[in-house]
């Protein structure tokens, strides 16, 4: 088992209701997993807690047999090397170039100063340009980011994560700030890198058409808890009214 939660629990403030109450999860390696739920269901406290941007309350995570929420710094930052992650709103540089941004994805293992001062290596450049060709944007090398529109600045947060050469790539509502054809073009782009470079997708999705076409399981959270793991030709009407009710 690739990544394995045991009673996973966040609770932010005191006598307030779980975020994440007592999850237990598989995931396998090459997996392609939709999370849907409504706002607030648990749906980002879940991804984030995977790759640690904040602590769980109680519970266990194990990666690759290793427990991993008590990491701290040189071991936490290995960790998060290969926990790759890409956002709703980007996260990007705006007045940076697309080739910086996606260098940026090797900062786990160079300085901040490199990014800031452009001192990348030959093969390092080599191996950003490639990613770009991934994504379809070889010739945006060298445009400002906050020129390119959405779907193409979400193409660049994707090949900023495959540079960070990721065991398991996460998604916060990575289409969610698109329209419904970018979106379609950015999962199938996933979708694509799933299929042939075995990397495990666990993406959170607002879309159930989404989830269906290009998941091979799908979990549904709600009120922090998982009310269904299946595949998408198992959910059913009365699943998905229990996902969003």
């Amino acid at each position: 088992m690739q990544l394995k939660l045991e009673n996973l629990s966040k609770q932010y403030n005191k006598g307030e209701a779980y975020a994440l109450d007592k999850v237990n999860l598989d995931i396998k390696e090459g997996e392609f997993i939709s999370v849907l739920g409504l706002s607030g269901s648990g749906k980002s406290t879940l991804i984030r807690c995977i790759n640690r941007l904040i602590d769980p309350t109680d519970g266990n995570i194990y990666f690759e047999e290793k427990e991993i929420t008590k990491l701290k710094g040189e071991d936490l930052r290995l960790y998060r090397r290969k926990i790759a992650m890409i956002f709703q709103q980007y996260n990007l540089i705006p007045r940076m170039d697309v080739i910086t941004n996606v260098l940026a994805g090797r900062f786990g293992y160079f300085s901040a100063n490199k990014i800031i001062f452009k001192k990348f290596k030959s093969n390092e450049i080599m191996e950003a340009e490639a990613a770009l060709e991934k994504v379809g944007l070889i010739n945006f090398t060298n445009r400002q980011v906050k020129t390119l529109s959405g779907g193409q600045q979400q193409r660049v947060g994707i090949a900023r994560a495959l540079l960070q050469q990721p065991k398991m790539l996460l998604g916060d509502e990575p289409v969610s700030s698109l329209d419904p054809v970018t979106a379609e073009e950015v999962m199938k782009l996933l979708w694509d890198i799933n299929k042939n470079q075995g990397i495990t997708m666990v993406m959170n999705l607002h879309t159930v058409e989404l989830a269906r076409a290009y998941s091979k399981r799908i979990i549904g959270i709600n009120k922090g808890k998982i009310v269904f793991d299946g595949s998408p030709k198992d959910l059913y009407e009365i699943d998905i009214k229990e996902i969003y009710r």
